[in-house]
Protein backbone atom coordinates (compact mmCIF):
# COMPACT_ATOMS: atom_id res chain seq x y z
CA UNK A 1 0.00 0.00 0.00
CA UNK A 2 2.92 2.55 1.18
CA UNK A 3 4.79 1.45 -2.53
CA UNK A 4 1.72 2.75 -4.32
CA UNK A 5 1.42 5.57 -2.41
CA UNK A 6 5.05 6.27 -3.55
CA UNK A 7 4.71 6.02 -6.24
CA UNK A 8 1.77 7.51 -7.28
CA UNK A 9 3.24 10.83 -5.40
CA UNK A 10 6.05 10.33 -7.27
CA UNK A 11 4.10 10.35 -10.55
CA UNK A 12 2.31 13.55 -9.65
CA UNK A 13 5.56 15.29 -8.90
CA UNK A 14 7.20 14.42 -12.12
CA UNK A 15 4.17 15.24 -14.09
CA UNK A 16 4.13 18.99 -12.44
CA UNK A 17 7.52 19.44 -13.17
CA UNK A 18 7.36 18.48 -16.63
CA UNK A 19 3.93 20.43 -16.96
CA UNK A 20 6.18 23.46 -15.51
CA UNK A 21 8.73 23.22 -17.99
CA UNK A 22 6.12 22.84 -20.83
CA UNK A 23 4.62 25.74 -19.91
CA UNK A 24 7.90 28.61 -19.30
CA UNK A 25 9.12 27.16 -22.77
CA UNK A 26 6.09 27.46 -24.54
CA UNK A 27 4.74 30.73 -22.81
CA UNK A 28 6.72 33.82 -24.71
CA UNK A 29 8.02 36.55 -22.24
CA UNK A 30 6.75 39.83 -22.24
CA UNK A 31 8.54 42.18 -24.31
CA UNK A 32 9.93 45.64 -23.04
CA UNK A 33 11.27 48.64 -25.09
CA UNK A 34 11.27 52.37 -24.83
CA UNK A 35 11.05 54.78 -28.03
CA UNK A 36 11.62 58.58 -28.51
CA UNK A 37 8.22 59.52 -30.23
CA UNK A 38 7.33 62.91 -32.32
CA UNK A 39 4.33 63.71 -33.25
CA UNK A 40 3.89 66.64 -36.07
CA UNK A 41 0.29 67.58 -37.80
CA UNK A 42 -1.26 70.95 -39.59
CA UNK A 43 -4.30 70.68 -40.90
CA UNK A 44 -6.29 73.46 -41.99
CA UNK A 45 -5.57 75.80 -38.88
CA UNK A 46 -5.15 73.75 -36.23
CA UNK A 47 -1.77 72.33 -35.28
CA UNK A 48 -0.19 70.05 -33.16
CA UNK A 49 3.70 69.17 -32.02
CA UNK A 50 3.97 66.31 -29.51
CA UNK A 51 7.28 65.10 -28.35
CA UNK A 52 8.03 62.21 -25.60
CA UNK A 53 8.74 59.19 -24.25
CA UNK A 54 6.69 56.02 -24.67
CA UNK A 55 7.55 52.33 -23.34
CA UNK A 56 5.58 49.34 -24.28
CA UNK A 57 5.16 46.34 -23.07
CA UNK A 58 3.67 43.51 -25.39
CA UNK A 59 2.44 40.50 -23.41
CA UNK A 60 0.02 37.95 -25.11
CA UNK A 61 -2.88 39.96 -26.17
CA UNK A 62 -2.26 43.22 -24.07
CA UNK A 63 -0.21 46.25 -24.91
CA UNK A 64 0.89 48.11 -22.19
CA UNK A 65 1.81 51.83 -22.87
CA UNK A 66 2.82 54.67 -20.87
CA UNK A 67 3.02 57.87 -22.76
CA UNK A 68 5.03 60.69 -21.23
CA UNK A 69 5.96 63.91 -23.07
CA UNK A 70 5.10 67.47 -23.88
CA UNK A 71 2.34 68.10 -26.59
CA UNK A 72 1.93 71.80 -28.19
CA UNK A 73 -1.82 72.44 -29.94
CA UNK A 74 -2.33 75.97 -31.69
CA UNK A 75 0.14 77.45 -29.65
CA UNK A 76 -1.50 76.15 -26.21
CA UNK A 77 1.10 73.88 -23.89
CA UNK A 78 -0.02 70.42 -22.84
CA UNK A 79 1.92 67.77 -20.57
CA UNK A 80 0.31 64.45 -21.38
CA UNK A 81 1.30 61.54 -18.93
CA UNK A 82 -0.96 58.70 -19.20
CA UNK A 83 -0.70 54.55 -19.28
CA UNK A 84 -2.71 52.70 -21.28
CA UNK A 85 -3.24 48.95 -21.21
CA UNK A 86 -5.27 47.23 -24.39
CA UNK A 87 -6.61 44.42 -25.13
CA UNK A 88 -6.54 42.95 -28.34
CA UNK A 89 -7.19 39.83 -31.32
CA UNK A 90 -6.74 39.19 -34.46
CA UNK A 91 -8.56 41.59 -37.51
CA UNK A 92 -6.97 38.93 -40.06
CA UNK A 93 -4.43 35.86 -40.49
CA UNK A 94 -1.25 36.44 -42.24
CA UNK A 95 -1.83 40.09 -40.84
CA UNK A 96 0.17 42.23 -38.45
CA UNK A 97 -3.17 44.22 -37.78
CA UNK A 98 -5.10 44.32 -34.39
CA UNK A 99 -8.33 45.00 -33.67
CA UNK A 100 -8.71 46.70 -30.31
CA UNK A 101 -11.19 44.93 -27.94
CA UNK A 102 -10.68 47.16 -24.67
CA UNK A 103 -8.82 50.48 -23.68
CA UNK A 104 -8.50 51.09 -20.07
CA UNK A 105 -6.08 54.70 -19.76
CA UNK A 106 -4.89 55.91 -16.29
CA UNK A 107 -4.17 59.38 -16.31
CA UNK A 108 -1.65 61.17 -14.31
CA UNK A 109 -1.30 64.19 -11.76
CA UNK A 110 0.72 66.13 -14.40
CA UNK A 111 -1.38 65.16 -17.22
CA UNK A 112 -3.25 68.25 -18.52
CA UNK A 113 -5.06 67.51 -21.82
CA UNK A 114 -8.84 66.92 -22.22
CA UNK A 115 -9.86 63.30 -22.13
CA UNK A 116 -12.04 63.37 -25.15
CA UNK A 117 -8.89 65.69 -27.45
CA UNK A 118 -6.45 62.98 -26.08
CA UNK A 119 -8.37 59.90 -27.14
CA UNK A 120 -9.53 61.46 -30.31
CA UNK A 121 -5.81 62.01 -30.93
CA UNK A 122 -4.51 58.45 -29.76
CA UNK A 123 -7.57 56.32 -30.93
CA UNK A 124 -10.55 57.22 -32.97
CA UNK A 125 -14.05 56.71 -31.34
CA UNK A 126 -15.37 54.43 -33.92
CA UNK A 127 -15.17 50.69 -33.04
CA UNK A 128 -14.65 49.78 -36.37
CA UNK A 129 -11.75 51.75 -37.21
CA UNK A 130 -9.73 50.87 -33.89
CA UNK A 131 -6.75 49.17 -35.33
CA UNK A 132 -3.14 48.69 -33.79
CA UNK A 133 0.10 47.01 -35.87
CA UNK A 134 2.22 45.07 -34.08
CA UNK A 135 5.05 43.37 -35.78
CA UNK A 136 8.01 42.03 -34.21
CA UNK A 137 10.83 42.90 -36.42
CA UNK A 138 13.49 40.83 -34.41
CA UNK A 139 14.29 39.58 -30.97
CA UNK A 140 15.30 43.03 -29.77
CA UNK A 141 12.72 44.81 -31.92
CA UNK A 142 9.26 45.86 -32.41
CA UNK A 143 6.88 48.10 -34.83
CA UNK A 144 3.61 49.15 -33.75
CA UNK A 145 1.19 51.98 -34.75
CA UNK A 146 -2.32 53.03 -35.37
CA UNK A 147 -4.52 54.20 -38.09
CA UNK A 148 -3.87 57.08 -37.05
CA UNK A 149 -0.70 57.68 -35.80
CA UNK A 150 2.67 56.46 -38.01
CA UNK A 151 4.71 53.16 -37.01
CA UNK A 152 7.28 54.06 -34.39
CA UNK A 153 10.05 51.08 -33.97
CA UNK A 154 10.97 49.95 -30.16
CA UNK A 155 14.31 48.81 -29.82
CA UNK A 156 14.37 45.87 -26.72
CA UNK A 157 16.46 47.54 -23.66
Amino acid sequence: MRKKMAITLICIGLTLVLGWVTYTRNTAPPFFCESNFSFVQKINDESILADGLITLEASGKYLFLNIDGLMTHNNKKYIISRSMQIEYNNHSNNSHFYRIKSISISRYNADNIDDDFASDLLFSRDGDTQLIYIKKMSNNMLLFGNNLFPKYGCRKR
